[in-house]
């Protein structure tokens, strides 16, 4: 009772409702954890998946997009040479971050969009490289090669190259030694150059001066 001097009969009346737990149904499937949220339900994603049921996949990186995924150019040999020729579009491509502003690096390079390869030396010898051929004529390009994977400064800057052949770029006979790992990035001038074009490469094996 309210007090010491309220008591009397009652009928105490329960109702339960029988009802299927939120997460019974695995709304997070096998890419989420399902816990109760109110009424609901929410899912914690595994990385990199994101959705209100964890139903969007992870966006597979674009092949050079950035450094960590350059585009590997194959090192094999024919009588004593590389040649290959690798058609790129810098369209797809987002800008990398952090690219020294100083140095071989333009501060107009920088910011733009750009596409990353890698190739590594077979031998020791000369390595040429150039977007000279089939390149779209209004893509002003850009090209500089890297001993590693650009960090903000301007240390791992090997050589760069402009307007070597009209708006394209052009690096040609530079010795390197056997086992060298070279990353080249190809962009464009300016954040708004973009385009098609050609990257041909020519290595030829020689011995160290």
């Amino acid at each position: 009772g309210f007090s010491s001097f309220d008591y009397g009969a009652y009928t105490l009346t329960l109702n339960f409702t029988s009802a299927p737990h939120p997460c019974d149904s695995n709304p997070c499937g096998a890419h989420g954890v399902c816990s109760i949220a109110g009424s609901s339900y929410s899912c914690a994603c595994s990385s990199g998946y994101t959705g209100v049921n964890c139903e969007t996949s992870p966006v597979a990186p674009i092949p050079g997009d950035d450094c960590a995924n350059a585009v590997a150019i194959s090192n094999s040999m024919t009588n004593g040479h590389v040649i290959t020729a690798i058609n790129g579009n810098t369209t797809i491509a987002n800008p990398t971050s952090g690219i020294s502003t100083t140095g071989c690096i333009s501060s107009f390079a920088r910011s733009s969009n750009d596409i990353y390869y890698q190739f590594i030396t077979p031998t020791s010898g000369y390595l040429s490289v150039d977007l000279c051929t089939n390149q779209d004529p209004n893509f002003d390009s850009y090209m500089s090669w890297h001993s590693a994977c650009p960090s903000g400064t301007n240390q791992n800057s090997l050589f760069c190259s402009d307007d070597s052949c009209g708006v394209s770029p052009s690096i040609q006979n530079k010795f390197l030694a056997d086992n060298t790992t070279i990353y080249i990035r190809v962009s464009g001038f300016s954040s708004f150059d973009y385009g098609a074009y050609t990257l041909t490469l020519n290595f030829t094996s020689a011995p160290h001066p």
